[in-house]
């Protein structure tokens, strides 16, 4: 028989009142008969079995059945967590202990361990004529009337509140906590650190809010964040900051299945779509008209943080192969050019064009070869050409002298000659921080090209008309990935043993400073990546994270 709640009750009115409050939290209380009866069928148990049962009644199903009796809307999902079943089990025993109170002071034959010294496991029950015969059922209701009464008496004056005396239930008039005061009081919420850029300052600064988690939501620690151009672009925003996380998964929502506390899991650009319109339903929700992402939406959240809360179907699970620090470049920078090339329905008999070697470039050329395909690397800086070659690139051209192709030979010895149009690049993803004029480009491509547009930028395009028609190419844009996308591109990579170039920095806000300097002068070599403290130099060890610094010695 389980102990009285909500649910054994009914939603008779006359059954089911409001919450009564004990110190600040809101229980329900049944019929005082009904604990009688609860507490009579536990005496028929051994003393030891009473401890066991009484042990898992407070703590394996703390967490479900404190959500019954209490007032919190669970639509909500404001589920009690794990981490705070001890503080549930102390907020049950208020409850009992204001229970024994009210029936002792009436003389009711409750409990017999009124002096309060004795274990509150071993607590006896004594049921006879006072709490009425079982067998005459006339006699028990008007006995347990009789007792209501007292109790709710009794209830008041402990209480100090208006109780509404109706020979039924105690009750308070109290209505349930809201989600935006159990937010406001720091009820079932997550405490979260992030860094964001103060523009009159000129300094980046740590923000701290609390968050509840949802019920489709996780918690994940965070442990690494690569650094994008993106973030350049949105620091003037004071939003926090990055969009390239990786970490521990420490809660999640009720409504959560394909993650779990413990699971390494990353994030990128997107947040949320709207999930039901056709370019949700057939897989791109990147680009749902509802859909929104990093520096649009969470504006208090970002990956440069201790702890994010994002819906658990935009976190990705990381094969055991990639490490954290090379699985943050992975989350935009590579999904993205890993989207761009499945967009272009890409072969390995291509030869693929990337225009821009930085981050993004960097990594278009490692999955360009990786898939088989021939590699031709524009880039503005003479400085790139050798590790352009060491990326994988077959050949490279400047960007201010593209009638030159300069390649490597079987020796590793460089060499150039004149090739003005060689016409043979059948995918072109534009990676730069700025699409180049696209007339320059042409003389470099196949028939039937298709040029991948992935720039940000709000400046506009201008086409070549007559040149870009009549060979027939194609024009896509092409931003973040779908999920089926994103989940493809991490088993390739894994697969294919994929590994950005990386420099690591802090995640302090001297690191944070150094690493956008050296990303805004193009200095970036080619992807920066920001450790949490506690986490130099390992691979995949979720222990020892510190929390966030202000500075490298703090």
């Amino acid at each position: 028989m389980p102990p009285p709640t909500t649910a054994n009750v009914g939603t008779d009115p006359s059954r089911l009142r409001r919450p009564t409050t004990v110190n600040g939290h809101a229980f329900w209380y049944t019929s005082l008969a009904k604990w009688h009866a609860w507490l009579a069928e536990a005496r028929s148990t051994s003393i030891q079995e009473r401890k066991v049962a009484s042990h898992n009644l407070r703590r394996n199903d703390a967490v479900g059945r404190i959500m019954q009796v209490t007032g919190v809307n669970a639509s909500e999902g404001e589920y009690a967590t794990v981490q705070r079943v001890v503080k549930l089990e102390e907020q049950l025993a208020q409850a009992v202990t204001l229970l024994r109170r009210c029936a002792r002071r009436q003389g009711l034959p409750m409990f017999d361990n009124d002096e309060g010294d004795k274990d509150e496991d071993e607590v006896k029950v004594e049921v006879g004529d006072k709490a009425g015969d079982e067998d005459d059922p006339d006699t028990g209701d008007q006995e347990q009337d009789a007792t209501h009464r007292a109790f709710h008496r009794d209830a008041e004056a402990d209480l100090g509140s208006n109780i509404n005396n109706d020979g039924d239930e105690l009750f308070v008039e109290e209505e349930p906590m809201t989600l935006d005061k159990r937010l406001e009081d720091g009820v079932d919420t997550h405490q979260l650190t992030t860094f964001c850029f103060d523009a009159k300052t000129e300094r980046f600064e740590l923000r701290t809010i609390r968050r509840s988690l949802g019920i489709s939501d996780v918690l994940i620690q965070t442990t690494h964040s690569g650094i994008c151009y993106t973030d350049v672009h949105a620091k003037g925003k004071g939003c926090g900051l990055g969009h390239e996380g990786v970490g521990i998964v420490r809660d999640v929502g009720q409504a959560v299945t394909g993650l779990k506390v413990g699971d390494r899991v990353g994030w990128g650009w997107l947040h949320s779509s709207c999930g039901s319109c056709t370019t949700c339903l057939t897989g791109y929700r990147q680009y749902c008209a509802s859909a929104s992402g990093f520096a649009f939406s969470d504006l208090d959240q970002g990956a440069f943080s201790d702890s994010r809360i994002i819906s658990a179907a935009f976190a990705y699970l990381i094969p055991a192969s990639i490490s954290s620090v090379d699985a943050g470049p992975f989350m935009c920078a590579g999904a993205s050019v890993y989207e761009a090339l499945d967009a272009a329905g890409t072969k390995p008999e291509d030869r693929v064009g990337v225009v821009g070697i930085g981050g993004l470039g960097h990594m278009a050329v490692l999955f360009a070869k990786a898939m088989g395909c021939a590699v031709t690397a524009l880039s503005s800086s003479t400085g790139k050409i050798d590790d352009v070659f060491k990326l994988g690139a077959d050949d490279v051209r400047l960007l201010e002298d593209m009638e030159t192709c300069h390649q490597r030979d079987i020796e590793g010895r460089h060499h150039s000659h004149a090739d003005p149009k060689p016409m043979n690049i059948n995918v072109l993803l534009v990676t730069s921080n700025e699409v180049p004029h696209l007339e320059r480009l042409m003389p470099l491509l196949a028939r039937r090209a298709t040029i991948v547009l992935m720039t940000i930028q709000e400046q506009a395009l201008n086409i070549p008309y007559m040149s870009f028609v009549l060979p027939g190419h194609r024009l896509l844009a092409s931003t973040e990935a779908s999920r089926d996308n994103h989940v493809k591109m991490l088993q390739f990579a894994a697969r294919h043993r994929i590994k950005p170039w990386i420099e690591e920095y802090p995640m302090t806000v001297e690191g944070l400073a150094k690493a956008f300097d050296k990303l805004e002068k193009g200095e970036m070599r080619y992807r920066g990546v920001l450790v949490r403290q506690g986490h130099e130099g390992s691979r995949s060890s979720t222990l020892g994270l510190q929390p966030l610094a202000t500075s490298d010695t703090g």
